[in-house]
């Protein structure tokens, strides 16, 4: 009687599936591509706001064991080069976990 649904479901599953890792022909034997969104999901994400003197850094993870996103606030002063704020920010970030 709901062979149909069955059949749709497992359709959708399967599509579900493929999307989450895509393994692409023109690359090496033992690699993987990986969906856009998972990559977003697993690694570090920077906005960068410039403010009156300086910036604002809105850092970003997604924890997968306890399925929270984290959000932390930084702020990098006009006396202090960009390039070398970011990277304390990533040390700092990175020592945290």
């Amino acid at each position: 009687m709901f062979q149909w649904f069955d059949n749709w479901f497992a359709k959708k599953c399967k599509q579900a599936w493929e999307n989450y890792c895509v393994v692409e022909d023109s690359q090496p034997p033992g690699l993987t591509a990986i969906n856009s969104t998972i990559l977003h999901q697993r690694g570090m994400n920077f906005t960068i706001y410039q403010a009156n003197g300086g910036y604002v850094i809105v850092y970003s993870k997604y924890d997968e064991r306890t399925d929270k996103h984290y959000q932390a606030l930084h702020i990098i002063s006009n006396d202090q080069e960009l390039g070398q704020g970011i990277a304390h920010i990533i040390t700092y970030e990175m020592l945290k976990q």
